[in-house]
């Protein structure tokens, strides 16, 4: 395996890492900001209250995103497959 397929292997895992956890991603940051909004407003100051509502929005996210996601995965690992076998 040449350097080139090696440089080509490397880009694509780094946009199948991003692509795959993006959705994840942005779904808990915005139930990040809407709990500690809420946690501002009403003077709550109790780190366990924001933890719930981020593994409940977790669990949705995998639901609904997870086949996006396994999509992602199986590209990739495809792609990645023949490159290493030689072709391209």
């Amino acid at each position: 395996m040449n350097e080139g397929a090696v440089h080509d292997l490397a880009m694509r895992a780094a946009e199948a890492l991003l692509m795959s956890s993006a959705p994840l991603l942005a779904v808990l940051f915005v139930i990040a900001v809407l709990v500690g909004l809420v946690q501002s407003v009403l003077q709550l100051q109790d780190a366990a209250i924001g933890f719930v509502p981020k593994l409940l929005a977790l669990g949705g996210g995998i639901v609904f995103f997870g086949g996006f996601i396994l999509d992602q995965l199986q590209g990739f690992l495809g792609r990645s497959l023949l490159i290493l076998a030689g072709g391209h």
